[in-house]
C-alpha cells in the first residue's frame, strides 16, 4: 500500500460511450484547427493537462487566462473529449515528445474507462475527387466502421500515429485513426513537386500564398471529417461557424508565408530585418 496519498478522478466514468479526439501533427494545423473548432462549438471546458518536463516551459495566454500546451477538453453534455496540441509546434519537436504525449495519453484514458481515441490526419486523395475518409483500427472494429460509410486503408502508412495504436493495443482503448482525403493537401503536394520553385525560396512561399488563398481550410475536407467523428460518436457538431474558422485560418497562413518571404527578401538584399 502507498505511503503517498492519491488522487483519483471519478467524474468520467458515469459517462458512457467515451470517444477522445487526438490532432495529429500537421505543418499546415488542420487537425488542430478542427480539434480547436469542436472545443469551441461544444463550449468544451479543460479539465486536465499533460505536465511534460521542457527546458523552456510553453505558457500560453488567451485574454490574460493561462492555457496549457498539452491540454484535454470535455463538456458535460457529451460524451467526447479533446485533446489539443500547441498550434506552432515544431515537426522535430513533435518526434521527440510524440511517444511521452501518447502513452501518457492512453494510460489516462484506460484509467478514465475512455472506449476509444481517434487520431485524425489528412491525406491527399487517392483519385481525382476528394470525397473519401479512411481509416485504420484494431480487427474488431473494421465491421463496424465500414457500416458507418468509412473506407478502410490499405496500404503503408508512415506516421507517429502507428506508436499511438499500438500504445492501444496493451489496454483496454480500441485504437483509430482517420485519415480524411484533402484538395488543399494535393495542392500542396503539386506545389512541391514543382523542382524549379525550390530554386528560389522566395517564388515557392509565395506559390504557397497562391494556394492557401485558393483552397482556405479546405472546408469540403473538414466536414467530411465532422461527419466521419459525428457517426462515431453519435454526436451533432454544428457547422454555422466553420466558414469563420476558414477565413481566420487564410489570413494566419498567409501572414506567416508573407513574414517567412520578408525575412527572405530583406536576406537577398543583405539588409538586416525591420521588426515593430
Amino acid at each position: 500500500m502507498s505511503e503517498n496519498p492519491l488522487i483519483h478522478e471519478t467524474i468520467l466514468r458515469f459517462y458512457e460511450n467515451k470517444v477522445l479526439l487526438y490532432p495529429l501533427y500537421s505543418p499546415i494545423a488542420l487537425p488542430s484547427l478542427l480539434a480547436g473548432y469542436i472545443i469551441e462549438t461544444l463550449e468544451m471546458s479543460p479539465i486536465a493537462y499533460i505536465d511534460i518536463e521542457e527546458i523552456s516551459p510553453l505558457v500560453y495566454a488567451a485574454e490574460g487566462k493561462l492555457i496549457h500546451p498539452y491540454t484535454i477538453y470535455f463538456s458535460p453534455k457529451h460524451p467526447l473529449l479533446v485533446f489539443k496540441l500547441p498550434p506552432d509546434i515544431d515537426y522535430e519537436k513533435h518526434l521527440k515528445l510524440f511517444p511521452k504525449i501518447a502513452k501518457e495519453i492512453v494510460t489516462w484514458c484506460n484509467e478514465q474507462e475512455i472506449g476509444k481515441i481517434m487520431a485524425l490526419d489528412f491525406m491527399p486523395p487517392r483519385n481525382e475527387k476528394a470525397e473519401k475518409v479512411y481509416f485504420i483500427t484494431e480487427e474488431h472494429l473494421v465491421d463496424d466502421l465500414k457500416k458507418l460509410g468509412l473506407q478502410p486503408y490499405t496500404g503503408v502508412y508512415l506516421s507517429t500515429a502507428g506508436y499511438l495504436l499500438n500504445q492501444c493495443a496493451k489496454t483496454r482503448v480500441d485504437g483509430i485513426i482517420l485519415r480524411v482525403e484533402s484538395d488543399l493537401i494535393k495542392a500542396i503536394l503539386e506545389t512541391l513537386r514543382k523542382e524549379e520553385i525550390f530554386r528560389d525560396k522566395l517564388t515557392f512561399y509565395q506559390k504557397m500564398i497562391d494556394v492557401f488563398s485558393k483552397y482556405g481550410a479546405d472546408l469540403s475536407a473538414l466536414k467530411r471529417a465532422l461527419n466521419a467523428i459525428e457517426k462515431i460518436t453519435k454526436i451533432k457538431i454544428p457547422l454555422e461557424k466553420l466558414e469563420e474558422r476558414n477565413e481566420e485560418y487564410i489570413e494566419l497562413m498567409q501572414q506567416l508565408l508573407e513574414a517567412i518571404s520578408k525575412e527572405i527578401m530583406y536576406k537577398k538584399s543583405k539588409r538586416p530585418p525591420i521588426y515593430g
